[in-house]
């Protein structure tokens, strides 16, 4: 028994460790295939995006299109860093207590579906949301004078695509 309980202990963080390299292999390609410009929106949203029904898909699809082509210098550096593989992910479990502290305002268990993207050139991280094996969102925003951050999602029908959980 005590053997049974030790191999537990030793093998639930290299689950959740597997789990955490799957996740951050589909953020990659997501990225990878964002900026490409030979893939079509529609096909990048189909693969990788959860959306709820045909709204949502519509804006899931002008988001990328946003992404491709916005002349910001956010959107520029992100860009820039993305295609030049100039970034690292980070899980949610690896985050500082001031990340962490951006979430609460979504429950526990979805937290582990949350990846930081720390780009290079860019001030300001980028925040990746996954749940069962797809994206839930790829962009969010903190509001000024708030702690918390506000992703945008997809899969829900709302009047509003602005979400805070």
């Amino acid at each position: 028994m005590k053997y049974l309980i030790l191999a537990l202990f030793f093998t639930f963080p290299l689950i959740s460790s597997g789990q955490n390299k799957s996740d951050m292999k589909l953020i990659k390609e997501f990225y990878k295939a964002l900026y490409n410009e030979s893939i079509a929106p529609q096909k990048v949203v189909d693969k990788y995006v959860q959306y709820a029904d045909s709204i949502q898909y519509k804006t899931a699809v002008d988001g990328i299109l946003n992404f491709r082509n916005n002349s910001e210098d956010f959107f520029v550096s992100l860009k820039k860093d993305i295609t030049e593989n100039k970034y690292t992910l980070l899980p949610y479990s690896s985050f500082g207590n001031t990340d962490k502290a951006k979430f609460n305002n979504i429950p526990e268990e979805s937290r582990k579906g949350i990846y930081k993207v720390d780009l290079k050139n860019g001030i300001i991280p980028q925040y990746v949301w996954l749940d069962n094996g797809k994206i839930e969102s790829f962009f969010g925003f903190q509001k000024p004078g708030s702690d918390d951050f506000y992703f945008i999602v997809f899969k829900f029908i709302l009047s509003s695509h602005w979400v805070k959980f």
